[in-house]
């Protein structure tokens, strides 16, 4: 029998491999989803794109045993919800979160010297577009600006995602103010307080203005100022005021009864001013608006920067505490309350007891103002004006008219005038949480405002 000639089959074969080799090479030309690598450094913000649904690109930092690390991730593309993860040297996943405008990775301690990764993603892996991703440290923050108190600084976040870093140096015990004040109506500041351990002492944002009082400072050494939007989606310019409010650096001294003139340059400047005074003593200010933009706050602090008050209005705003609580230096500052316009203004300080006539502008006609604060609390000042000599009796009235309290019955010189409400009867009992009338009678004149007290 004859055997079949292996060599008549062979042709048979290169069929079958010619279409192997034409699949791979139409597998070879099918587009890649290959991840971005790139290098990031403390303070760097980069911008790129998930070119692909499924896409995840990678950034590598040198980062140091013990490094305080603050990831943020901020999408372009609305359909995009951004993810991010960090990555130890030897490829455990540290920390991952993903959010649906900014994700936010704020790591407390790098556990090894080494190079780290930080993974950028879609969370549902079904969606592409641009985001920007920013990295910084948080005990020493790289491009840091120093500032000082009494400074105001302007800023810019130039990137999505980005964080600003100002350095301040500070002594143990430092009472402080920190204004920041938005210049682009997109940007919704937002501020963070970290001490030299890259630990969070202070967050808070507003639509406008982030005022930040009162905050007392644990330590000596460093701390940092970080500004960013707080969307993380917007960029913009800044303001960012600083001052120590238990004793304030470039203040202006006051004396009584010398009115004064000066101007904010900035719109999250706050102007000090300073005076001594004795426990028991009692303080009437009147800060006036000369330009018209200007919406004029005024706030008392104690020698220690404890807040004691704090008035604003749409012209003039008076401000009255009795007594002020220890002997020392006080302060006055001067802001503009939505810390969106600058101006010039004049302040004029008086020490006296009871009601008293202000150093102010010439009054021209008899006028009751809002009393302030409105709802109060524990108290409120009630400013009323009269163009003439004029017996007053200014009392506090029930909403069905009854008396309550008798606040000044006495003859008073033309001028404006001050006198405070301590929110108590005239037995000396705290009033009950509710409307009341606060009625003015100036000779044959009237006028009657309403107050709102709350418990």
């Amino acid at each position: 029998m004859m055997l079949p000639d292996s060599r008549a089959r062979r042709p048979a074969r290169w069929p079958l491999l010619a279409a192997l080799l034409s699949a791979a090479l139409l597998v070879s030309a099918i587009p890649s989803r290959a991840a971005t690598h790139a290098t990031i450094n403390y303070g760097d913000t980069q911008v790129a794109d998930l070119a692909a649904a499924g896409e995840v690109d990678e950034y590598t930092f040198d980062g140091v045993a013990g490094d305080v690390v603050l990831i943020r991730l901020a999408e372009f593309t609305a359909a995009l919800e951004p993810r991010v993860a960090l990555v130890h040297p030897n490829a455990t996943v540290l920390q991952s979160t993903w959010s649906y405008g900014t994700a936010e990775v704020a790591y407390a301690s790098l556990p090894v010297t080494g190079t780290y990764t930080i993974r950028v993603s879609d969370y549902g892996d079904d969606n592409s577009g641009s985001y920007a991703l920013h990295l910084q440290e948080l005990r020493d923050p790289a491009g840091a600006v120093a500032i000082g108190y009494g400074e105001t600084q302007a800023g810019a976040i130039a990137e999505r995602a980005q964080g600003q870093s100002h350095r301040l140096t500070a002594a143990a015990g430092d009472v402080i103010l920190v204004r920041v004040g938005e210049l682009a109506s997109a940007l919704t500041p937002q501020l963070r307080l970290y001490d030299d351990a890259g630990a969070l002492l202070y967050s808070a944002q507003n639509s406008s203005v982030v005022d930040a009082v009162s905050i007392t400072l644990p330590d000596a050494g460093e701390y940092t100022l970080m500004v960013l939007d707080n969307a993380g989606t917007a960029v913009g310019g800044y303001d960012l005021h600083l001052q120590r409010l238990n004793g304030p650096v470039g203040a202006t001294a006051l004396s009584f009864g010398v009115p004064v003139g000066d101007e904010l340059l900035w719109v999250a400047q706050a102007k000090a001013f300073t005076f001594p005074a004795a426990a028991g003593d009692s303080i009437h200010a009147v800060l006036t608006e000369v330009t018209s933009a200007l919406e004029p706050r005024l706030c008392l602090f104690a020698p220690d920067g404890t807040r004691l008050a704090c008035n604003w209005a749409y012209d003039e705003v008076v401000l009255t505490h009795s007594p002020l609580p220890q002997n020392g230096t006080y302060a006055l500052l001067v802001t503009d309350q939505p810390g969106t316009d600058v101006g010039s203004f004049t302040l004029a300080l008086t020490k006296a007891g009871g009601g008293v006539a202000v150093p102010d502008r010439p009054v021209t006609e008899f006028r009751l103002r809002p009393a302030f604060p409105n709802p109060a609390r524990t108290g409120a000042s009630i400013a009323f004006d009269l163009p003439a000599p004029s017996p007053v009796r200014l009392a506090i009235h029930d909403v069905l008219g009854r008396t309550i309290r008798v606040l000044a019955e006495a003859t008073f010189p033309a001028g404006r005038h001050a006198v405070q409400w301590d929110g108590r009867d005239a037995t000396g009992r705290p009033v009950a949480a509710g409307v009341y009338l606060c009625r003015i009678q100036a000779g044959s004149r009237t006028a009657t405002n309403g107050i709102a007290v709350v418990r």
